[in-house]
């Protein structure tokens, strides 16, 4: 049976049943199935990322933010690979990655941890007044402390606000029970007219003290209009990437990446670089929350002046930013001639630097 909303029928050419035409970007979210991880997330799940413990948390792949109420400590991320077809995501799908989403072993901290998906106003408009059907896969630990996975649909009337921090209210609400196999779960519900902004949460409540695999993971995430959950739309990698970089991009320190170009002034070089995508918003520097630079070490970039070769770095902070665009400043103790060309360069030392523009 076709979804309220999608129209049309084709004839499958490999079964000759007839079926619902799909629409592409008939998916409303973003790396639904994870694949994209630019904040470079642990990918080995026996050693995972720790939350952070400020706002506004970390992001266990492109898009998907998790934090623990009050950013207390005791959660952990990892973005897993390798599903098979024995595995019901890649069986149906060809998905092969999924996020991990948990509380570190030992823990005993009962606090509530969330994950939860902005979506831009821009992007929400389609669904306002319109009933919506999320679908996903999951499955979580042998571990797992709560009884449900509780995910939430909501809407908010502010434009561009995040859930961890605006008033939203929920329009669908479902509890999964816990299950060591994966299940593709759905929900449905009606936006509201007044909505401006549409979020989704999904949560548990730990209980007692962790074991070693108090966690859930989730793949196939899809938000679509109509009644009927259909199949998850596997989007090409380079355009969910792209996607992606609209909220977030990162560039590491490789041997010999070349980072930009600029000017020698007064003791610093002023490198440009221009961002693959046009971002949603300005990005800026803040070491604390880890917004824009992530594990950055000296050792990592080097710069090269004209007339002068390579000097050292002693400082890497911001000029000035746009949605287009980043100007560095690279800092050294050595001397140039002003407005004399910089080449900034990475040299392998393992750094990370992170633009954000997430809501």
């Amino acid at each position: 049976m076709a979804a309220s909303g999608q129209k049309g029928m084709y004839v499958n050419m490999n079964s000759g049943a007839v079926q619902a035409y799909l629409p592409p970007f008939r998916n409303a979210l973003i790396n639904g199935d994870m694949r994209i991880n630019q904040r470079g997330t642990s990918t080995n799940l026996a050693s995972l990322t720790a939350v952070a413990t400020t706002t506004p948390g970390s992001w266990v792949t492109d898009r998907w933010n998790v934090f623990r109420q009050g950013f207390a400590a005791g959660a952990s991320i990892g973005q897993g690979t390798g599903m098979v077809y024995a595995d019901m995501p890649f069986a149906d799908a060809g998905i092969a990655t999924y996020g991990r989403i948990g509380r570190t072993a030992a823990n005993a901290a009962t606090t509530t941890i969330y994950c939860d998906y902005n979506m831009e106003s821009l992007d929400s408009y389609r669904l306002v007044g319109k009933q919506v059907t999320l679908s996903f896969y999951y499955r979580t630990g042998t571990n797992f402390s709560d009884n449900f996975l509780t995910a939430t649909l909501n809407s908010g009337t502010a434009t561009d606000a995040a859930f961890r921090s605006g008033t939203f209210t929920s329009f669908a609400t479902t509890a999964f029970a816990k299950s060591s196999s994966w299940v593709r779960a759905t929900a449905t519900g009606t936006v509201p007219t007044s909505a401006a902004q549409v979020c989704l949460r999904f949560f548990y409540t730990p209980v007692g003290t962790a074991g070693n695999a108090d966690h859930f993971d989730f793949t196939g995430l899809q938000l679509e209009l109509g009644s009927v959950a259909t199949p998850f739309e596997v989007r090409p990698y380079p355009v969910e990437l792209q996607m992606c970089q609209r909220y977030c991009e990162s560039i590491p320190g490789n041997y010999g990446f070349v980072l930009g170009v600029g000017f020698w002034d007064a003791g610093t070089a002023r490198v440009l670089y221009v961002y693959k995508v046009q971002k949603y918003r300005v990005c800026t520097i803040d070491t604390s929350t880890l917004n824009f630079i992530n594990n950055v070490n000296l050792s990592s970039f080097s710069v090269v002046v004209v007339g002068v070769g390579y000097i050292p770095v002693t400082s890497i902070a911001q000029a000035w930013s746009s949605t287009l665009a980043h100007q560095f400043a690279f800092a050294s103790s050595s001397s140039g001639t002003a407005g004399a060309g910089t080449v900034a360069l990475g040299q392998g030392g393992g750094g990370l630097i992170i633009f954000s523009a997430e809501l």
